[in-house]
């Protein structure tokens, strides 16, 4: 679509131009004849001020040329032609240049923090991978500022802006993190850096019924991100009988090894009324740890006094309760 628009506008913008050349041919000298419309003023007096025909200026119009009225006309078609044609391909080619991503890597700093940025918040993955990537890369090289990265930062921040469905954002906003750009509390307040939770629907008795728990996040691609989740098992709940637990989970984040199944993903569906069930409840501490020196140390544990945010998540389901096996109580 893009090369089919380079060619029209290049058609154009060329053709317009041949036009325009062709209308401003020089002009043969002959008889006194009106520029505009190619009346002949070899009879009228050479104080006329107008033309006769079309009404024109004859100051500003009167040429003396051998070519007829209808070779002059035309000459002032092509012109009038020509230049819209070279207006149009002008247009046709600025826009498709906007567009096409191809010129994002040549494109000034100020444009692509400006325009594209701000174009790429509003687009597809596929527009804003490109846009977000060279972003990155500037700023890695230090052609891209700090400020100029905020201003980009701010337009992902906008309520507006969907990040599930950008990968690229997110990445550009774990580098804003990972440089310091991004503040702790506005990485927190990002509802697509917490994980999304389920209890994994399992087979047991009342008195052993196994719980576990998926792990899902947004991020569908694992990155050094310098983050650390760490999720604390408080209290299970089996048909309101506490059960204690001190399990604790900790991963790198976002991924790897998480279900990757993005936050659109629906949990399985609950089990029919008429099964035999036990009513699960599980609390859990769910929090959000800095680990950015750690990618420097090489160190995988987070260093647990920087907590960034810490979140309590109730996760309930019913849970089958396996047949009873003949001769046995359960």
């Amino acid at each position: 679509m893009l090369n089919m628009l380079w060619y029209i506008g290049g058609g154009l913008f060329v053709g317009g131009l041949l036009a325009v050349l062709l209308g401003l041919r020089r002009i043969p000298p002959g008889g006194r004849r009106c520029g505009g419309c190619g009346y002949d003023l070899s009879g009228t007096p050479a104080a006329h001020q107008r033309c006769p025909e079309c009404g024109g200026d004859l100051d500003a119009l009167a040429v003396e040329t051998s070519l007829s009225a209808d070779a002059i006309t035309h000459r002032r078609r092509l012109r009038r032609w020509g230049g819209s044609a070279l207006a149009a391909g002008f247009l046709v080619i600025t826009l498709t240049l906007l567009f096409d991503p191809r010129r994002i890597p040549f494109t000034p700093t100020p444009i692509l923090v400006h325009f594209d940025a701000w174009r790429a918040a509003r687009s597809s993955e596929a527009v804003a991978a490109p846009i977000h990537k060279q972003i990155g890369t500037r700023h890695v090289e230090s052609t891209l500022d700090d400020a100029a990265l905020r201003v980009v930062i701010d337009r992902l921040l906008e309520p507006t802006t969907d990040l599930r469905d950008t990968a690229s954002a997110r990445s550009l906003l774990m580098h804003a993190w990972i440089a310091g750009v991004l503040t702790p509390e506005e990485l927190t307040s990002m509802e697509a850096i917490w994980p999304v939770l389920w209890l994994k629907p399992t087979v047991g008795s009342r008195a052993q019924m196994p719980i576990d728990i998926e792990v899902d996040c947004d991020f569908t691609e694992p990155m050094s991100a310098g983050l650390v989740l760490r999720i604390e098992w408080k209290e299970i709940l089996i048909d309101d009988v506490s059960f204690a637990t001190g399990r604790v989970q900790t991963f790198p984040w976002p991924g790897p090894g998480l279900a990757a199944m993005g936050r659109d993903a629906r949990p399985p569906q609950d089990l029919p009324e008429s099964t035999d069930a036990v009513n699960a409840t599980l609390i859990l501490q769910v929090s959000l740890l800095d680990n950015r020196r750690g990618l420097v140390t090489g160190q995988v544990e987070p260093f647990p006094d920087i907590i960034l945010d810490t979140r309590e998540v109730r996760l309930n389901r019913r849970l089958a309760l396996r047949p009873p096996s003949i001769g046995t109580d359960d």
